[in-house]
């Protein structure tokens, strides 16, 4: 049977960007099969690879069982779009997956594309999870477009040929998996065989070699590419994460070789591997804290042995106590310094004895992959917390080891134990990093935080400064214009009304209720000429009608009423004699001088109306057209009416003197009439 993937982790499946890399895909080596099919297994206890090296069971279950019902789609590299879809089998229909035994059903989790019904060209196989399983093993994440009501999506493709990953990796870190959606890790190639030009093409099953074969085939960049696992997990998902790690134990320099290579079996012994995975497990589940993840399991996948260079090994140096390898093709722990060459040759005042003994020491390095799930936004690394969880406490794993039974007997000489976070994330400015790294892989980043060249450089910072001053300075003039300006704009208007207002008292006129604030701006303001007196002033009194109570047409009235009523009168005294009929005709032409006199008045302050009018006007006209004019103007208005309100009582008094006059010759002369009477 073929060798099962291991767990799937950005570290372990980006360290060689080559395999992703349009140019350089060809240089890597494919496998020619004649058949584009793969299949969905049951991922039994979710740790994204299939099979175990310790429990019969997992195996069993793992590679005899299928899922059927799944959607898979296959898709263009380049433009990603779907060109054909299929179910794995069992299908039964609703959207909801099925499992069963591939010993009962050969076909059990099965599924294909027909090659004669796909043009040639780079494509990958986009999976969609159905209800209540998760898409965990052996594939690329992708993200769900879901509707409205959350209750259908469909998988929104993505990543070409795998390198639309690397920048996501580069800024974030480890990737997260939301497992809904999946695609294969990299592109397959479906062409004649003299078309596919690969530096290493090999046969899938290992016999067959197509000579003179003219159909389509197919290249796949690795032998488990189509053969992706499923997980049963209740909806709605969590988002899970896979981290790589390496944890370094220190033993004395003189344990034996044999000894050593007791403690790096971790492949052929399984139980070297469930203690060790225990024991470390159990740290981070101690030392977690407040991190949103929650531990689901740790993986040890190797161990290996590492000597110093006084056993022949590498070189390594000491730094804050603890065993540090460096030089070319050297590894050293994220969040170091290199020392160069000849340094370090005092030791520090803070290492004491046992410390210094650790440069004559041997290492066994174990390579591990933790799996936590967590739910973002923020967006957390699982293996910066496995690594500050152990090296938070290191004396505490080590007294671990030494105290776990069922490990090996060298374990009980473990000194020291350091961990780190195998990353490619790239250095942020704000810290320090370096891609040197040695044996570690091509893109691994490591971080250096703080430290004399991390920070801004000195010369950015002038015209930083310099531009965020100028950036206050333009803030602060554009406040000072909308605000101010606005004020004195409002006090003009406030001005307008303040010498209406005052125009009006000095006058002794009733003005509008007009208010300018409140007009409504959309509607236009009708010409002046165009209004009538009455819309121009309402209600406008002079001193002679404030004297008679009323409007200039009201004393008229009254008079006319008046004498009426003494017509009448006078008329009931002429029944009697002549002598009354001859007084009230005299009397009668006194009510009719009377009434002409109060017409004449009416039309005099009608005239003296039409000249106020006239002269609100032009005060008015002058006042709203801005003219600094409008000063003269008002000067000569109210000289104006000077000169005709001292017409008016020159006129009054004169008209006065006149019906007194009247009014006293009338009583004599009834006087002397009645008593001829």
């Amino acid at each position: 049977p073929r060798a099962p993937p291991r767990p799937v982790t950005t570290y372990n499946t980006f360290s060689n960007p080559a395999a992703f890399d349009p140019s350089t895909i060809h240089d890597q080596k494919h496998y020619l099969t004649h058949e584009l099919k793969g299949s969905l297994w049951l991922d039994y206890n979710g740790d994204g690879a299939r099979g175990s090296a310790t429990s019969d069971v997992v195996n069993a279950k793992e590679y005899d069982t299928g899922i059927g019902g799944v959607t898979v789609a296959l898709v263009t590299c380049d433009t990603e779009e779907q060109v054909f879809s299929a179910f794995s089998s069992p299908n039964e229909g609703g959207g909801y997956a099925t499992t069963q035994m591939q010993t009962v059903l050969e076909e059990a989790g099965r599924y294909h594309f027909p090659l004669d019904s796909i043009e040639e060209g780079r494509y990958y196989v986009m999976y969609k999870a159905p209800p209540n399983y998760r898409i965990s093993a052996n594939v690329l994440p992708l993200e769900p477009r879901w509707n409205e009501e959350r209750s259908y999506f469909d998988c929104v493709p993505r990543g070409g040929e795998g390198d639309g990953y690397l920048e996501e990796i580069k800024e974030r870190g480890d990737l997260d998996f939301g497992g809904y959606c999946a695609r294969t890790i990299g592109c397959l190639e479906i062409d004649k065989k003299f078309n596919l030009d690969y530096d290493a093409l090999e046969a899938l099953d290992g016999t067959t070699n197509y000579e003179g074969v003219t159909d389509n085939l197919v290249a796949l960049p690795s032998q488990s590419m189509l053969d992706v696992g499923l997980t049963e997990e209740l909806w709605p998902l969590e988002t899970v994460q896979f981290a790589d790690a390496e944890i370094i134990v220190t033993f004395p320099g003189n344990v034996s070789e044999a000894d050593l290579e007791t403690a790096v079996d971790v492949e052929g012994n399984g139980e070297l591997k469930q203690n060790l995975e225990g024991t470390v497990g159990r740290q981070l589940n101690s030392q977690v804290g407040d991190s949103p993840f929650t531990i689901m399991g740790l993986d040890v996948n190797k161990g290996e042995i590492v000597r110093d260079e006084a056993q022949g090994g590498e070189d390594f140096h000491h730094e804050e106590g603890r065993v540090r390898p460096h030089g070319e093709g050297g590894r050293r722990l994220e969040g170091e310094a290199e020392v160069a060459d000849g340094e370090g040759g005092d030791e520090p005042a803070f290492f004491d004895d046992s410390e210094v003994a650790i440069a004559s020491s041997t290492r066994v390095r174990y390579t591990l992959t933790a799996r936590g799930s967590y739910r973002p936004p923020p967006y957390e690394q699982l293996g910066a917390i496995v690594e500050d969880s152990i090296n938070a406490d290191r004396q505490n794993l080590a007294r671990s080891l030494k105290d776990r039974e069922g490990l090996p007997p060298v374990f009980k000489e473990v000194e020291d134990v350091d961990a780190r976070h195998l990353t490619m994330k790239i250095a942020t400015p704000e810290t320090k990093g370096t891609s040197d790294v040695g044996g570690i892989g091509p893109l691994t980043v490591t971080m250096n935080n703080g430290g004399p060249e991390s920070g801004m450089a000195s010369w950015a910072k002038v015209p930083i400064v310099l531009l965020a001053f100028l950036i206050a300075i333009l803030t602060g003039t554009l406040l000072f214009r909308r605000i101010f300006v606005r004020r004195r704009k409002t006090k003009k208007v406030d001005h307008l009304s303040d010498f209406l207002r005052n125009e009006a008292g000095k006058k002794k006129f009733v003005t509008s209720d007009y208010d300018p604030a409140k007009y409504d701006k959309k509607k236009s303001n009708p010409p002046l000429d165009d209004l009538d007196d009455e819309e121009i002033i309402r209600g406008e009194t002079f001193e002679e009608s404030n004297r008679s109570g009323g409007s200039g047409e009201r004393p008229r009235q009254h008079r006319q009423a008046s004498g009426h009523t003494s017509s009448n009168t006078s008329g009931a005294r002429s029944v009697s004699t002549a002598g009354s009929r001859r007084s009230a005709r005299s009397h009668g032409s006194d009510n009719h001088r009377s009434s002409h006199q109060s017409e004449e008045r009416s039309r005099r302050s009608a005239r003296s109306q039409s000249s106020n009018i006239s002269s609100i006007r032009s005060s008015i006209r002058s006042a709203l057209s801005g003219q600094s004019s409008h000063l003269d103007e008002e000067k000569e208005a109210r000289k104006r009416e000077r000169r005709r309100r001292r017409r008016e009582e020159r006129n009054g008094q004169a008209r006065s003197n006149t019906e007194g006059r009247d009014h006293g010759t009338s009583r004599s002369e009834r006087r002397r009439k009645s008593s001829d009477i």
